[in-house]
Formats: structure tokens, C-alpha cells, sequence
């Protein structure tokens, strides 16, 4: 009893340990039908003495009682120490279910007590443990029938006298053979599904984990490009380095905050004026044919999250202006009517087909998908020798 008692608290405590949603389900089953195999054990253990009694023993019952008990006792330390129920104990359980019902059967006389015959209790927890060890309810649910159809065809061949008992025990055998096998199924299937689910959601965060930090690396790997090519004019190097040198901060800022597990500005933090967020996202492009009538809506606010997406957009349009335009100007125009803002940036440069499916990761992740996530519209216009032009509208915040 203490091994099984070890065991029971060892499979009880270690439940969380497993690798699975699936594994995690046939691990719970089995602790359930180890406490019930268990108090079973327990009461039919209880029996041996009065069939040693000293006026009437009946050796041969008592020794199959004996063996019948400690086949439960084996079971239940063997489920717990697998943490489910195999097939060969589950056979095995059968063979020894079916055996007691029929030798009982033949050894107990009708006067002795239905306590003293532990057979049928035994025979229901064997019907009930099938759909543990044959998963496939069209292969268990049958068993169950046909352990039903057994116990009623012994208990008529040997001359019961009370019929109405026989028939309704004989059925509840494959009752508790269905019960089990629609639980155990609605279980697993609930499992696999989880299972999936957490794989899908693991191969999601797996990609969000990649295009963010493409999202993050994308300028500087343009400006290494830059930087590296041999035909690059000696007057933008000074400006290309000082971009670089602020790429580099930035990356080294958000692998930092990545790592310390910084949680964004909130929109509830204090809001920031558009004049800013424009002046600090021009800030490295001095070297840029760059026009700023950002007057009229300087003074529109934004949200914290709202600022950073729209520097970080701002950005990537330079530096696309800056590696593929060829532009010989470049506007950046705000613009406030009521509580709606407008920042336009225009460039008329060599253009192209914009096209959504044929976007660069620039435009189409960096801008368009980073400004529309945080509440900001845009609206791409481009020819092809026409240059281009990108609108972003948003309303105000509250300051």
C-alpha cells in the first residue's frame, strides 16, 4: 500500500511535468482509475478473511481472491509509474476480469453474500478501464457489449434467481464501456486540438520574432549596402556613417530593451507634438534635398505609440528616397483641419508601379503596416517618372 501511495503522490505531482496536452490527459486517466483499481484492491482484500473462515474456508476462492488482489495491486503501481495504462495490462486486466467472474461464479454458492463475490465489481472496472488501453471507441465499445452479453449468459447458465438484477447489471457493463470511451475520446481529441493549437501558436510567435527584427535591421542592412559599394560619392559618406552610427544606436537600444523585457509607452502617456516627431525623424537626412512646411500642423498631437511608428515610417521613406528616388526634392507637408492632422511626404523622383503585392518590405511592413496598427491611415501615390507620395492621417490626441 505505501508503494501505491508513493506512486499515486509521485503521478499526482509530476502531472504538470508533461510535454503535452495529450500526454498530460492519458496521465490524469490514469490517476483516476488508479484510485478507483486501488479502493477495489483495498475491498477485495477486505474479503480474504472470511473466506478462511475456520467453520466453512474455501481455500481455492481465497486463493484466487488473493491473486485477484494482487493483479489490482500490480496494475495500479504499473499505471502510475507509466503514467497510462498499456495494452498488455489492459489484456491482462480482461483475462483476469473475465476468469474471476466465471470461476466466482462456479465456487460461490447463492446463499453467500454479493459482498463476498467481488467478481462483478471487478468485472464493471474492467469494462469501465477499456476505452484506457484500446483508444478507438468502434474497437473498445465492443468489448464492452460483449462483456455485458458474458455476464448475462454466465449468470442464466448458472441458475440465477433473480433475473431483473442479472439483466440490469448485464447492461450497465456496456454503459460504463461507452461512458468512458465518449469521455476519453471528447479528452484526447480536446488534447490534439491544444496541442495543435500551441504549435501553431509557436510557429506564429516564431514568425512575429523574424519580421520584427527585419522590421529592425532593414535600413541597416540598405545603409551597409551603401556604405560597402565601391561607386558611392565621397560627399554622402560623412552623412551615410552619421546614419549609421544612429542605426546602430537604435538597434543596440531596442536588442537592450528586447532583452530586459521593456514594455512600450502606452497611448495614456503624454502625447507629442507632430513638429517634433518630424524634426527628430529628419533629423540624419540634412544631405537630402529636404522642404519642411510642417507649419500648420506642428502643433497636432499624437500618442507615444502613434510617434514612434510614425518616426520609424518617416525614416524608412527617406532612406527609400535616399538609396532608390533619385529625387531632386522632397517635401514633408503637415497639415491640421479641426482635430485631424495630415503629413504628406512627396518626392519627384523616378516613381513606380504601386502595386501592392510587388511593395518592398520597406513600404509595405514598415509603413503602411506599422501605421495602420496604431490607428493611422495612409494612402500610397505613385507613377513611374512622376515621383511619389505618401499620406498619413490621423486625429489628434487629447493633450
Amino acid at each position: 500500500m505505501r508503494a501505491l501511495t508513493a506512486g499515486l503522490r509521485r503521478t499526482y505531482g509530476q502531472l504538470n511535468d508533461a510535454h503535452s496536452t495529450s500526454e498530460l490527459v492519458e496521465r490524469g486517466i490514469a490517476v483516476v482509475f488508479g484510485v478507483l483499481r486501488a479502493g477495489l484492491t483495498v475491498q477485495i482484500a477486505l474479503t480474504i478473511p472470511f473466506l478462511l473462515s475456520p467453520s466453512a474456508p474455501q481455500w481455492w476462492l481465497a486463493a484466487l481472491t488473493v491473486v485477484a488482489a494482487g493483479h489490482c495491486a500490480a496494475l495500479v503501481v504499473a499505471m502510475l509509474r507509466a503514467r497510462r495504462m498499456s495494452t498488455g495490462w489492459g489484456v491482462l486486466d480482461l483475462v483476469v476480469g473475465v476468469g474471476s467472474l466465471l470461476a466466482c461464479t462456479a465456487l460461490i454458492p447463492n446463499s453467500v453474500s454479493s459482498w463476498i463475490n467481488w467478481a462483478p465489481a471487478l468485472l464493471n472496472q474492467v469494462a469501465a478501464f477499456v476505452p484506457a488501453w484500446c483508444r478507438r471507441p468502434r474497437h473498445s465499445i465492443p468489448i464492452g457489449v460483449g462483456l455485458g452479453a458474458l455476464y448475462l449468459a454466465v449468470f442464466l447458465a448458472h441458475g440465477t434467481t433473480d433475473l431483473l438484477s442479472v439483466v440490469e447489471n448485464a447492461i450497465s457493463l456496456p454503459m460504463f464501456t461507452i461512458a468512458a470511451a465518449a469521455f476519453g475520446a471528447y479528452c484526447r481529441n480536446l488534447a490534439r486540438r491544444a496541442d495543435a493549437n500551441r504549435q501553431q501558436a509557436i510557429r506564429l510567435a516564431t514568425q512575429l520574432e523574424l519580421a520584427e527584427y527585419r522590421f529592425h535591421v532593414h535600413n541597416a542592412t540598405g545603409l551597409l549596402a551603401v556604405l560597402a559599394r565601391s561607386d558611392t560619392p565621397p560627399a554622402l559618406l560623412p552623412s551615410l556613417r552619421r546614419q549609421a552610427g544612429e542605426e546602430s544606436n537604435r538597434l543596440r537600444n531596442q536588442l537592450l530593451r528586447a532583452h530586459r523585457g521593456d514594455v512600450e509607452p502606452g497611448d495614456d502617456d503624454a502625447p507629442v507634438q507632430l513638429g517634433s516627431v518630424i524634426w527628430e525623424a529628419t533629423a540624419g537626412f540634412g544631405h537630402l534635398p529636404l522642404e519642411l512646411p510642417i507649419a500648420l500642423g506642428r502643433h497636432a498631437l499624437v500618442s507615444q505609440k502613434q510617434a514612434l511608428a510614425m518616426q520609424a515610417a518617416l525614416i524608412a521613406l527617406l532612406y527609400n528616397v535616399q538609396f532608390h528616388a533619385q529625387a531632386d526634392e522632397v517635401t514633408i507637408h503637415a497639415d491640421l483641419v479641426d482635430d485631424t492632422w495630415e503629413v504628406t511626404v512627396t518626392d519627384d523622383g523616378i516613381g513606380f508601379d504601386p502595386d501592392a503585392a510587388r511593395l518592398g518590405f520597406g513600404l509595405k511592413i514598415q509603413v503602411i503596416d506599422s501605421l495602420e496598427r496604431n490607428g493611422i491611415a495612409v494612402r500610397l501615390e505613385s507613377r513611374r517618372g512622376e515621383g511619389t507620395c505618401v499620406t498619413m492621417t490621423g486625429r489628434s490626441a487629447p493633450g
